[in-house]
């Protein structure tokens, strides 16, 4: 049976709102910043309308899990709760750093990806995403460094061509060398949401109410470097 798949994602600075239905996609993309966090159930209803869609008619409903924006991602996985319970619809979270490296694979095809993040006390957590022949992505590794020289020293050890990616900014590591680009990219999609969700759908990865794996970043500004 087809699936009708409702995808959400609120990890920044915008809101993001997929619908698989009927085997066409629809999506819409608000900014939505603290002022408008209150008002995310109400876009979100207004595009469920517009779009002649009912809650039970979903099959599964996906969402972004983080890092990223504490109260959106809280309000969004208190909103997805909110929808599943009364139909029983399955959920699925997913990395926000799997979301945005699905998009920059679907623009760049970039296979290799580094997503770092520095915290407030200079801390520099990474998480390795690789993409096979098959189209899968895997997780390789996360870490977290106290010390840049063993950051530096991790970089250099790295093995093929890694693409480090920190908002809106690609840098890659190719024999050594450095090389820097602006590649467009600074919000994850909820469109690149519903590929990831039909992965997880066949290998049933659900997640349960009392197990939402949500992944804070209480300040963007340090992901952001702003």
């Amino acid at each position: 049976m087809f699936k009708n798949i409702l995808c959400i994602d609120a990890s920044f600075y915008q809101f993001s709102i997929s619908i698989l239905y009927k085997k066409k996609i629809i999506s819409e993309i608000q900014t939505c910043n603290r002022k408008y966090e209150k008002n995310i159930l109400i876009i979100l209803k207004k595009f469920l309308t517009k779009n002649n869609i009912k809650i039970n008619n979903l099959n599964v409903i996906a969402f972004s899990t983080g890092p990223g924006h504490f109260n959106k991602i809280r309000i969004v996985a208190n909103i997805v709760q909110g929808l599943s319970l009364p139909y029983n619809i399955p959920l699925i979270g997913i990395s926000t750093f799997l979301v945005l490296a699905q998009q920059i694979w679907r623009k760049k095809k970039y296979q290799n990806i580094i997503f770092y993040i520095i915290d407030k006390k200079k801390y520099i957590y990474w998480e390795k995403y690789k993409k096979n022949n098959f189209h899968f992505w895997s997780k390789k590794e996360k870490e977290l460094f106290i010390n840049i020289d063993n950051y530096k020293k991790k970089i250099q050890f790295l093995k093929k061509e890694w693409y480090f990616y920190k908002y809106n900014l690609i840098f890659s590591k190719k024999k050594n060398k450095f090389f820097y680009k602006n590649i467009n990219i600074i919000q994850p999609q909820s469109q690149d949401l519903i590929s990831l969700t039909l992965i997880e759908l066949k290998k049933k990865n659900f997640l349960t109410l009392n197990n939402m794996n949500i992944n804070y970043l209480y300040d963007l500004m340090y992901f952001f470097n702003l």
